[in-house]
């Protein structure tokens, strides 16, 4: 269907409430091309519904969009008699309301009732009975891409010799969601001023523990148009790719568009842009509804998040090594024996800085401020506070064995002066595709590989669950596909 921004008196329609009407007339019989079945051609007048039926939508113009059929538009019409379904098509000079589908039925004399769906292009398991596998896990974040991809449906007793009304329905639900960037100033200083943003992620809340698949969001459904049911769910994450990297600062919101399929969603949604530098992330109130037919729309300045990564990686992993694919050598990203990495890794603390950070033996452990003022973590000194750290030769804790080091105890206090101090919060760590340790310790990554084991790299870890005898901060190794955060020198 094609969008047309110049009228600002018609409403958005494709994905909101579309209708088409009438009459279905023989206009000449062919033979099918499966077994020689007779097949006679018919056409399809399809009408968009009126005004009043209709729900206003306008773009970031604040245009109101005009929807009508186009040049290529197609549906797919099931005759529910057995026979296989066909693909009826509008002319090339289709606009507006009303359009003409011209199309195929074999043994089209036995047809009783006529299932259609929009796009003609959504997978069937069934051509006979329309069954459609309805998947919405991945889709463009674009108004143009909604317009196209979300489904249609329309049931009725087909009369061969009388006229015939198709009343198009939504199936989908659409979620506008607008993330804003939060200000950076003196409570906030580890937020960038500008990100570019590939991707979002729509889920449902996870607790401690549990992983993507305890995700309970459903992104796909088989659709049978024989009796109007859904059934067979698919749940778990959705990904929402923009077809180029999103400039998000603070005048350059992150806009965009999604397809879900109508349920109740107790806890409501997590939305997460992936960015360049962190992750951002709005959520929605308990008890969301999502109606087909219906515009959700979110709208809230971002929570940053820190990036989860295997190390050497080229993008980060927001729910951890989602794939569970290790890295491994002649892979992609793999560093064998290298100590300096190429990607992700390239800016951490080598291992021999972490030394230094953990040789102050000046930690402190207590909540952070601004957007980690709820939020414990590790408080380090600055580099330039530490007496011979760049030139590599401030006072290192020692090792105790080739893979950790000696442990050293934080202060279970907030530095006197924090604008000598750096903070890294007890965010937890992905192992094997499971979050641990949030809110009560944190993996950070080295760049320097572990020598003695391919597939292994050094990491600062702290665990501040314990008092200031039990809690404690040191070096350690870690297979390189497990989630870590990355950091900076500061």
């Amino acid at each position: 269907m094609k969008v047309n921004k110049t009228n600002l008196s018609v409403l958005f329609g494709t994905l909101l409430c579309v209708s088409a009407c009438t009459g279905i007339n023989d206009i000449g019989n062919d033979r099918a091309d499966k077994g020689g079945q007779p097949s006679k051609i018919v056409t399809l007048k399809a009408m968009m519904p009126d005004l009043s039926t209709r729900t206003i939508f306008k773009d970031e113009q604040g245009k109101t969009l005009k929807v009508g059929w186009g040049k290529g538009d197609k549906i797919r019409v099931s005759p529910l008699n057995g026979a296989p379904s066909s693909i009826f098509s509008a002319p090339a000079d289709a606009s507006g309301k009303l359009a003409t589908f011209t199309g195929t039925f074999d043994q089209s004399a036995q047809v009783n009732k006529i299932c259609a769906v929009y796009p003609a292009t959504m997978p069937e398991s069934d051509d006979r009975w329309a069954v459609m596998n309805v998947d919405y896990s991945s889709q463009e974040g674009s108004l143009d891409y909604i317009q196209e991809h979300a489904m249609m449906t329309s049931k009725m007793d087909y009369q061969p010799e009388g006229s015939n009304l198709l009343q198009f329905k939504n199936e989908a639900a659409i979620v506008k969601f607008t993330i804003k960037m939060p200000k950076k100033d003196e409570q906030n200083p580890l937020l960038p001023t500008e990100d570019k943003i590939s991707s979002v992620v729509i889920a449902t809340p996870l607790a401690q523990g549990e992983s993507v698949a305890d995700n309970n969001l459903v992104h796909s459904r088989k659709w049978n148009g024989l009796y109007n049911t859904w059934s067979s769910d698919g749940k778990g994450n959705m990904l929402i790719k923009f077809a180029e990297d999103v400039t998000f600062d603070m005048g350059h919101p992150i806009v965009g568009y999604a397809m879900i399929l109508p349920q109740k969603l107790k806890d409501g949604l997590v939305i997460s842009a992936r960015g360049k530098r962190m992750n951002y992330s709005i959520s929605t109130k308990p008890n969301v509804d999502l109606q087909a037919g219906k515009i959700y729309r979110i709208a809230k300045t971002a929570t940053p998040l820190h990036l989860y990564y295997q190390w050497d990686a080229y993008s980060p992993y927001v729910k951890g090594n989602s794939s569970k694919e290790y890295f491994h050598e002649g892979g992609e990203g793999y560093n064998r024996a290298c100590s300096t990495p190429e990607h992700s890794c390239k800016e951490c603390p080598t291992k021999e800085q972490i030394l230094m950070y953990l040789g102050t033996n000046d930690l402190y452990y207590s909540n952070g401020v601004g957007i980690y003022a709820n939020t414990k973590g590790l408080w380090l000194p600055k580099r330039q506070y530490i007496e011979g750290f760049d030139a590599g030769t401030a006072k290192k804790v020692d090792m105790k064995d080739n893979e950790s080091s000696n442990d050293v105890y934080p202060k279970t206090e907030r530095p006197s002066d924090i604008s000598k101090y750096f903070f890294l919060p007890a965010s937890g760590c992905y192992e094997d595709n499971d979050l641990i340790l949030k809110e009560r310790g944190g993996h950070y990554w080295a760049s320097t590989c572990y020598p003695y084991a391919d597939g292994y790299a050094f990491f600062l870890e702290f665990d501040l669950s314990g008092d200031n005898t039990t809690a404690f901060a040191g070096l350690r190794k870690a297979p390189k596909a497990f989630g870590h955060f990355v950091w900076k020198v500061e």
